[in-house]
């Protein structure tokens, strides 16, 4: 028995992972490996906590959780990053705002909107994104408000206070009256991605989470 234990821990299917995640991986990413490994590791505890992407980048440096699921870009030299999935940033206007009428919106269209903005002191890399999208098309994105939630930069947004720059996803919230229209144009994608310290590569733990996360995306061999 303690030599099949042994032999499953060092598969990584035994023991404590503790996983931060930004809010957007709660709707897909977070529950389907939650349910892969309880039906396939159920010897691995998974102990998730929701926290944005630099405290995540805090608590993995101060080794309070094993592994982060955040937005990139991220330039730590102690981390690791494994990407995971990637979606096109739209905007996102007040339903009722003049620019819903258009299919598409050339960012430079909104040189004289107010901006409800990602605090850019929770994703530093994902924040430098969206305003790189402003300057490259002319112009510096007037900043009304900051928030550190997706929901409630909508909610700003429903209320018709400003529009935002979001990933694509963040539709699923399921904020009302707030029209969602692509970009014209080609522009950087979101991306998420998993975060581990360097020097904890060669934990099998971890090296088998970053494998399964990967394989459950769609499109992967195993879906």
């Amino acid at each position: 028995m303690l030599k099949e234990e042994q032999q499953r821990a060092a598969k990584g299917e035994l023991g404590l992972i503790r996983i931060g995640f930004v809010s957007a991986a709660a709707v897909h990413i977070i529950p389907r490996i939650i349910r892969y490994y309880k039906q396939n590791f159920p010897g691995v505890e998974l102990r998730i906590r929701n926290l944005p992407t630099a405290p995540q980048i805090e608590a993995l440096l101060c080794k309070e959780i094993d592994v982060g699921l955040v937005r990139l870009p991220i330039t730590a030299a102690e981390i690791a990053i494994t990407p995971l999935s990637e979606e096109p940033l739209v905007c996102f206007l007040p339903k009722r705002h003049p620019l819903a009428r258009y299919s598409k919106i050339a960012p430079q269209r909104l040189r004289s909107e107010p901006f409800i903005l990602y605090e850019r002191r929770q994703a530093p890399g994902f924040y430098d994104r969206i305003l790189d999208i402003c300057l490259r098309s002319g112009f510096s994105p007037l900043a009304l408000q900051e928030a550190g939630e997706m929901q409630a930069i909508l909610s700003i947004v429903a209320s018709e206070m400003g529009v935002s720059i979001l990933p694509k996803s963040a539709a699923e919230l399921g904020i009302k009256d707030v029209a969602v229209r692509p970009l014209a144009g080609r522009w950087p994608q979101s991306e998420l991605g998993l975060a581990i310290l360097r020097s904890s590569a060669d934990d099998p733990r971890l090296r088998k989470l970053l494998t399964t996360a990967v394989q459950l995306q769609p499109g992967s061999a195993r879906q």
